[in-house]
């Protein structure tokens, strides 16, 4: 819905009313004599527009310096934010979901690429990403319409620091920021030259990373510029070369698809007997015309060329799959400022990034008779067929067998991934300050355009349309151009190149999200308390943000073999106002407040405030505390998605299911010893225009001791602060996993009418997931972070920062069909299907050692023990000899009753610099590192997909070493 220009005024005025009101209530305690504030060392600090002194913690905020990011020794920037223990589990290069699971069914896509943070392990949406205080534009990776900002899409080598808020910052910054804020703040040394170069590698050999920057900055009397420019270039590491990712089930060194090279078929054929067959290795299938049709035998199926399936035939497909996505990257950046006058400055910025990043997965499977596609499901192959050994038709009609046939042509090759993303990020503005009485309002208006355009391409998928004519009658195919008979029972290699080009096809994706933001904020100071001056702060914000996902018209069309979706193309439009006012009531005691109140064209006027204190009763002790109302409005792809269904992995319950399971399972039409034949099944998932805006309340509580003095240190400051977080109408979408669990142990028919299977088989033909406002979370914890430097000594200065999380509760509410309300609690565990893991205690140790030119570091970093269900491919394939026991308490069979623990984890890092120059200045520097030093492999996940382990939570297997050659010219 756009506004119109009546519309647009009226809501103004109205958001203006409300802000007025708030205002007017403050200046009602308005005194005379004003006195002057001296702002000449006060700034804008994340999470407050009143101008502030950078040590006087209003709230709690955690700084990182790129210094902080060189010393980690990481490739890129977003990989270290990952690292912070505030940081719960966050797509990054680790995620080859592409291909092996279906896309969330938040329409935000799978995110290929790209790599996000999560505060509070509220999920990357619920954490607003500034770059200098301004949005940055949500990702896209043409898989869908994205809900969260990609770290990789912003110019790494201009950062200059970032500022992570650890609260709610709705009232300041509007819709996201529930979990918290991430403010990466550019570069403003506008005067020198640098550059430097970054390679490493993991021992292994793999994974190399390759990082170039250079960056320049001049100014003038009046006008000061900067630009950047960055490549990465990032190599990935295939699963075949980790033990961990080598097999599907770490652990169980065999294979677990039933999508097998040699094909495995399934039916009852007319003479009444049942065939679960495989074809022999190394039988070839000629085709009829040549007189090599494999021998079979309708009365013993398990004799000629033909033999009973079983666990030795089963694929492993992991060798395959990527364990460490590739990527390379180019960025640029540009940004200027010129004194108009002495008073006001023009300001502009310019960005642009391309990603391009790879996935790949394991040859596409290929069923028919079965599956998603409605081409393959109601394949016809007739008796006479080229390639049909059987001797009989094969279809759903009358007088046709139905066969379900499970390949995987590996002669094809593997599916590959390959996503380009472009990035721009403009906007231009004023700033200013002028005098009123005794003391001086600043300004600024602005105006910002931010894109991110996305292409991927999918290469050897296959076209269901080709395949249902190649391998139906041959009159069909000979009226189809370039059609040839397929072989669809030919084993491995039965496919021939002039096969493979009719029925696999490039498939072309793309998605877009764009942001047009318009702004104005003033900060100054009316009038005086007996603490001193009231800072007050106020803007107006109009934002439009749009979106598109266009799939490939064949996927479109339901031509793919795995897969269909529809177009998702909305927009909508945000007017906002906001006030924020500091009282010092006492010079040791301020009262915080500020509103804003958002008027979205999807919603209804949305109003969320904060109150809070900041109280020094000593000069070293300052204590804070706040209450926040936030909210958080649906993004495009939850509101506007479309249909999309995917073939997911889903363990059935119903599988090998005892007790009451399995009566249960019984009432739901499933036969009595049902055995489910493959983990993945038809999955849909759709958007919601109707969804309401997420509420959300934040506590925060918390102190700053600064010892520094008391000591006789250079430095020692102890931060520690409890938050509390409570989410409502959390808009969210079901784990299939869950559903069809839930379906099974309860029979709650809000799960139930999910789940589809088929009348007579009992196997689950479908599972119907969509968005909508059916949660609440709640969660609490503590950070507790120390700063400690030591004076000066003989050998050198010492530097120690200590930054930690405790994670006291994380709760997720249900209420079911009946009214019943069920809480999960998450903390300590592992939700393995979505690969978000809970850790109750995280904590980062980082010391440095600095004399002279020389310089020394070591860092450590610690992650709790989790617990999990003993589920995932685990699970599913618990009849596997071995397999269950794989679990520490397995349970009873069927699996996901059991339960797994995940092993704590210590890694360290070490550093070590030497700077040097060709002249008095030490100019030039270099530095060697290596990361997991003690090769610790991450903990075995029984629960998680594709890999086993969460790549989300724990570092990539390996040892990594690195170097560093800066060069820094003023």
């Amino acid at each position: 819905m756009n506004y119109s220009m009546k519309a647009f005024n009226s809501r103004l005025m109205m958001c203006g009313a409300s802000l007025a009101l708030a205002m007017a209530t403050t200046s009602a305690v308005a005194q005379d004599g004003a006195a002057e504030d001296d702002e000449a060392d006060r700034i804008i600090v994340t999470g407050s527009r009143v101008l502030q002194d950078p040590l006087e913690a209003r709230a709690p905020v955690q700084t990182f310096t790129y210094e902080d990011f060189e010393n980690s020794g990481e490739a890129s920037f977003g990989d270290y934010l990952q690292r912070i223990p505030a940081n719960g589990s966050a797509i990054n290069r680790t995620n080859n979901t592409s291909g092996n699971v279906g896309g969330p069914g938040d329409g935000s896509g799978l995110g290929a690429g790209a790599l996000e943070i999560d505060l509070r392990y509220l999920q990357a949406k619920r954490t607003l990403v500034l770059v200098d205080g301004r949005r940055w534009v949500r990702n896209s990776s043409a898989s869908g319409v994205g809900g969260s900002v990609d770290l990789n899409t912003i110019p790494q080598s201009a950062i200059g620091s970032v500022e992570v808020l650890l609260d709610g910052a709705s009232t300041i910054y509007g819709s996201d920021a529930i979990g918290g804020v991430v403010n990466i703040k550019t570069r403003t040394d506008y005067d020198g030259f640098k550059a430097s170069a970054y390679y490493g590698a993991f021992e292994q050999g793999d994974g190399e990373s390759q990082v170039y920057d250079v960056s320049w900055g001049a100014e003038s009397e009046r006008g000061r510029i900067f630009a950047s420019i960055n490549l990465i270039d990032l190599n990935g590491v295939s699963s075949a070369d980790r033990d961990i990712t080598e097999y599907a089930i770490p652990g169980y060194e065999g294979g677990l698809s039933s999508n097998t090279p040699q094909g495995v078929y399934l039916f009852t054929n007319p003479d009444g007997v049942f065939n679960y067959i495989t074809l022999n290795d190394g039988v070839t299938n000629t085709g009829r015309s040549n007189g090599g049709l494999p021998a079979y035998n309708p009365l013993m199926p398990d004799s000629g060329d033909f033999h009973s399936f079983g666990t030795p035939d089963r694929y492993n497909w992991q060798p395959q799959n990527s364990a460490l996505n590739p990527s390379d990257r180019v960025s640029a950046l540009v940004k200027g400022e010129y004194d108009v006058t002495d008073m006001i400055t023009a300001k502009f910025m310019a960005a642009f990034t391309n990603r391009k990043s790879r996935s790949q997965a394991a040859t596409e499977p290929l069923n028919f008779g079965t599956g998603s596609s409605p081409y393959l499901i109601n394949i016809f192959i007739p008796a006479d067929q080229e390639y049909n050994p059987f001797g009989f038709d094969i279809g759903m009609g009358p007088g046709q067998t139905n066969v379900r046939g499970f390949l995987r042509p590996l002669e094809v090759g593997p599916r590959i991934f390959e996503q380009n993303v472009d990035t721009w990020h403009i906007y231009g503005g004023l700033e200013g300050e002028f005098a009123l009485g005794e003391t001086d309002w600043f300004w600024d208006v602005n105006a910002g355009w931010f894109q991110s355009n996305a292409t991927q391409f999918k290469y050897n998928g296959f076209n269901a349309r080709n395949l249902a004519v190649g391998a139906g009658p041959a009159e069909d195919c000979e009226a189809t151009p370039g059609c040839v008979p397929v072989n669809l029972f030919g084993g491995a290699g039965g496919l021939t190149p002039e096969m493979i080009e009719f029925v696999t096809y490039t498939q072309k994706d793309n998605s877009q999200q764009e942001i047009m933001d318009f702004s104005a904020n003033i900060s100054g100071s009316a009038f005086s308390l007996p603490g001193g001056p009231v800072g007050i702060a106020a803007g107006v914000e109009y934002r439009e943000e749009s979106g598109f996902f266009s799939p490939d018209e064949r996927v479109i069309s339901e031509e793919t073999a795995v897969s269909a979706a529809t177009p998702t193309n909305g927009k909508f439009e945000a007017l906002e106002v906001y006030g924020e006012v500091v009282a010092p009531v006492h010079e040791q005691f301020d009262v915080i407040s500020s509103v804003r109140v958002s008027d979205y064209s999807q919603f209804s006027t949305n109003t969320v405030y904060s109150a809070g204190f900041k109280a020094t009763p000593f000069d070293t002790l300052t204590l804070r505390g706040n209450y926040s109302k936030g909210f958080r409005a649906p993004n495009i792809g939850e509101l506007f998605n479309t249909v999309i269904e995917n073939e997911t992995q889903v363990n059935d319950a119903c599988s090998g299911a005892t007790g009451e399971i399995a009566a249960n399972c019984a009432t739901l039409g499933v036969p009595a010893g049902f055995m489910a034949m493959l983990p993945f099944y038809p999955v849909t998932s759709g958007g919601n225009e109707n969804l309401e805006p997420e509420k959300s309340r934040n506590y925060t509580a918390g102190f700053t001791w600064d010892a520094s003095d008391l000591m006789n240190l250079d430095r020692l400051v102890l931060d520690f602060n409890y938050y509390n977080i409570k989410i409502e109408d959390a808009v969210n979408v079901p784990i299939a996993d869950v559903v069809v669990s839930q379906c099974a142990s309860t029979l709650d028919a809000k799960y139930c009418d999910l789940v589809t299977r088929d009348p007579t088989t009992g196997e689950i033909t479908g599972v119907d997931i969509r968005t909508n406002n059916i949660d609440g979370v709640s969660t609490s914890g503590l950070d507790a972070s120390l700063s400690f430097s030591t004076p000066e000594l003989s050998f050198g200065q010492i530097h120690v920062d200590w930054v930690s999380n405790y994670l006291l509760k994380y709760t997720e509410t249900e209420t079911r069909a009946d009214g019943e309300i069920v809480k999960t609690s998450r903390e300590g565990t592992e939700m393995g299907e979505v690969g978000r893991g809970f850790p109750e205690f995280k904590s980062v140790l980082t010391t440095r050692l600095d004399t002279g030119p020389f310089s020394a570091g070591a860092t450590v970093s610690y992650i709790s023990e989790l617990d999990e269900r003993c589920g995932g491919l685990t699970a599913s394939f618990y009849f596997l000899p071995g397999v269950l026991d794989l679990c520490d308490n397995p349970g009873p069979p069927g699996g996901p009753e059991g339960t797994n623990t995940i092993a704590d984890r210590i890694y360290l890092d070490l550093q070590a610099s030497y700077r040097f120059g060709f002249n008095e200045d030490d100019n030039m520097s270099i530095a060697v590192g290596v990361q997991n030093v003690t090769d610790n492999d991450p903990p075995v996940c029984r629960s998680c997909r594709i890999s086993g382990f969460n790549g989300q939570l724990y570092r990539f297997p390996g040892r990594f070493l690195y170097a560093r050659l800066s060069v820094d010219l003023n």
